[in-house]
């Protein structure tokens, strides 16, 4: 019996509630929608008693009615108690949803993205204002943080990954943006593998063995030393870095 329960979901559309700004309003208007069409009143309204909306889409009698005076303010679902024993008389505002179905959808289409992104030729872009949380972290902590994460990025191309506010390769590329300084990712490739090189004993990579390590200052010295590099002298080509 239970199994064939679960058979019979509520048909609940999620911008509806994203819209209102209430997944309650939002379950409680598909159902009324749902019902909309089957009532024989004249003028629309659908009467129904707190225990057979509860029966029908799980919202206690409070969540009812927040989630009533929501939709009678929105005008997206008129509702009032009438009758003995009383019952709550619902009406669908179709237009009135579907207006505010529309705002939500251009507000939501002019909303800023925020972040930072990579441009086809993957230099880095900052998009809107984002907070980083990397301050306080030691030097050392840093650096580690910094080409553990790098590895892990060059280890699956093609994979787009997620910064956290407290990623030292978002701190990185924030720099990079904001400098207006043109790494792509193959400098950036070449510089992790070789400052990660591990020793001839295997216990540290290249650049623990340095005195100090800063890796913005490594990184700009390294640009500037690819770009001096690769410069041809004569007819002779260059190395590149």
């Amino acid at each position: 019996m239970i199994k064939e329960l679960l058979k019979r979901p509520i048909a609940y559309n999620p911008i509806v509630a994203k819209a209102f700004g209430s997944v309650k309003l939002g379950i409680l208007w598909s159902q009324m929608y749902y019902w909309s069409d089957k009532t024989k009143d004249e003028a629309g309204w659908i009467y129904k008693t707190q225990n057979e909306v509860f029966e029908e889409t799980g919202l206690s009698r409070k969540e009812q009615e927040t989630a009533r005076k929501l939709g009678n303010k929105l005008g997206v679902l008129e509702s009032m108690v009438m009758g003995v024993p009383p019952k709550v008389n619902f009406r669908v505002d179709i237009d009135k949803t579907i207006k505010t179905i529309e705002v939500y959808m251009k507000k939501k289409g002019k909303k800023k993205t925020k972040g930072i992104i990579l441009n086809q030729d993957n230099t880095a872009k900052v998009i809107g204002k984002v907070k980083r949380d990397i301050k306080g972290i030691k030097p050392g902590i840093f650096n580690r943080k910094f080409f553990d994460e790098m590895k892990v990025i060059l280890s699956n191309p093609g994979v787009q990954p997620t910064y956290q506010a407290d990623s030292s390769v978002f701190d990185i590329k924030w720099w990079i943006a904001e400098k207006k300084i043109i790494i792509t990712m193959k400098d950036m490739s070449d510089f992790v593998l070789y400052w990660t090189e591990p020793t001839k004993s295997g216990k540290k990579e290249r650049w623990e063995t340095e005195r100090t390590f800063d890796v913005k200052r490594r990184l700009l010295k390294w640009i500037e030393n690819k770009n001096k590099w690769s410069k041809p002298i004569g007819n002779k080509k260059s190395l590149t870095v």
